[in-house]
C-alpha cells in the first residue's frame, strides 16, 4: 500500500499534531504533550486508535526517557519521532493494513531515524531564531517596541512549521516502507498484548543499557542483574 492511496487530510491532521508537539518541546506551552507517551496517545486518539497510540507512546517513552530538552543540549526529537511513528501505525491500521509485529518493529526503527533527523533541524531553527533575537534587539534600540512581539511570534512559527513540515514529509515518505514491511514480514497475527509487552520489555532493556552500562558501572550492573535473577530463581 503506497502513501498515494491515503487521503491528504490524514497527513495534514498528523502534520498539525506534529507542529503542536514541536512547539511544546521547548518553545511554548511546555505542558508535556511533547513527551512520547502523551504524543503517541494524542495521535492514536485523533485517528480513533488510542490503544495503538498508547502502546507506541509507551515504547518511545522508554527509549527517550533520558533525552531531556534542557538548555542548549542536543537531543533526539522524541516528540517528532513519536508522532511520525505512531502515525505510521495508526494510518496503516486505518487503511486496511494488518498491524503485525513486523510492521510495528519497522515503524519503531523509522521513528528512531526520524528522531535523529529532527535533532539536526532543531539546531538549525535555534540558530535561525538567534538571528531573530539579534534583529529584535536592534529594532528595540531604535524605538520599534512592537518588533519584540513580532519576532517572538516569528520564532514560535519557525518551530511550529518545522514540526509540521517534517511530520508531513517524513510520514508520507516512510509510509511505503511500512507497507513493504506488511507485505514481506510475517503477518499471521494481529498485534496482541503479548507482543506489545515484549516490545516494551526490549525498549526498557535498551534504556537500561544506555543509562547504566558504562566502563564505571558495568560491574554494578552485572552484580545487580545476578542478584535479581537469583531472587527470581528462589521465588523471592
Amino acid at each position: 500500500m503506497g502513501s498515494a492511496l491515503l487521503p491528504f487530510s490524514d497527513f495534514m491532521i498528523l502534520a498539525l499534531l506534529g507542529g503542536l508537539v514541536a512547539i511544546d518541546e521547548t518553545a511554548f506551552l511546555q505542558i508535556m504533550i511533547s513527551r512520547p507517551l502523551v504524543a503517541g496517545s494524542l495521535v492514536g486518539l485523533a485517528f480513533g486508535d488510542l490503544d495503538s497510540g498508547l502502546f507506541f507512546g509507551a515504547m518511545a517513552e522508554l527509549i527517550y526517557l533520558d533525552a531531556l530538552p534542557a538548555g542548549a543540549a542536543r537531543f533526539p526529537d522524541s516528540g517528532l519521532a513519536t508522532v511520525v511513528g505512531t502515525g505510521l501505525i495508526v494510518l496503516a491500521g486505518r487503511h486496511g493494513m494488518s498491524p503485525s509485529a513486523g510492521v510495528w518493529l519497522v515503524a519503531l526503527l523509522m521513528a528512531v531515524l526520524v528522531g535523529r533527523v529532527g535533532e539536526r533541524t532543531i539546531t538549525f531553527v535555534r540558530r535561525r531564531n538567534n538571528g531573530l533575537c539579534e534583529e529584535a534587539v536592534r529594532r528595540l534600540e531604535s524605538g520599534q517596541l512592537r518588533a519584540v512581539s513580532v519576532y517572538h511570534l516569528m520564532g514560535l512559527a519557525f518551530f511550529f512549521l518545522r514540526g509540521m513540515f517534517l511530520t508531513f514529509v517524513l510520514a508520507m515518505a516512510l509510509f511505503p516502507v511500512v507497507g513493504w514491511a506488511g507485505e514481506i514480514l510475517p503477518a499471521g497475527l494481529d498485534f496482541p498484548l503479548i507482543i506489545g509487552r515484549n516490545l516494551i520489555l526490549c525498549a526498557s532493556l535498551a534504556l537500561g543499557l544506555r543509562l547504566f552500562v558504562s566502563a564505571k558501572t558495568l560491574v554494578y550492573f552485572v552484580v545487580g542483574a545476578g542478584i535479581t535473577w537469583a531472587f527470581i530463581g528462589l521465588g523471592i
